[in-house]
């Protein structure tokens, strides 16, 4: 596993916790996401470059992706395609609709899915500063 983190902008957060559960799904759900022994993911926190009043996350995994016509229905509850056939275990599919509710719900933000099957996928969060906190000095 080759995780590559850059923090280019550093935050004072309220309260860490919610934000935490959102970056903590992407990055699980990246790792399911890798079928070979290769795991590449990227993290990068900077301010965005059109708006510097709000904070820029973007998650990229090297994944089997996401077929174009299945984007759709990644934010809708109970939409899961992680099924073991070994054990027939099935994810409930409740992560993404949560993280959408956190990102545009409670932090006023906005999240964009870009995906290629078997190339991987690239999640871009984009949340004004100050529904998290400040920025650091």
């Amino acid at each position: 596993v080759s995780v590559n983190v850059k923090i280019k902008a550093d935050f004072d957060l309220d309260s860490p916790f919610k934000l935490m559960s959102v970056i903590r799904n992407i990055f699980t759900n990246s790792l399911e996401a890798v079928k070979n022994n290769s795991v590449t993911i990227g993290v990068t926190v900077e301010l965005d470059k059109e708006n510097p009043d709000v904070c820029k996350m973007t998650f990229t995994d090297n994944g089997c992706g996401i077929e174009e016509e299945n984007l759709e229905f990644i934010r809708m509850e109970g939409y899961s395609t992680k099924f073991s056939q070994e054990t027939g275990n099935i994810q409930r599919g409740l992560g993404l609709p949560v993280v959408w509710d956190i990102i545009e719900n409670e932090y006023k933000g906005k999240i964009d899915v870009q995906s290629t099957v078997n190339r991987g996928t690239t999640v871009t969060i984009r949340i004004p500063i100050e529904s998290i906190g400040e920025r650091a000095l």
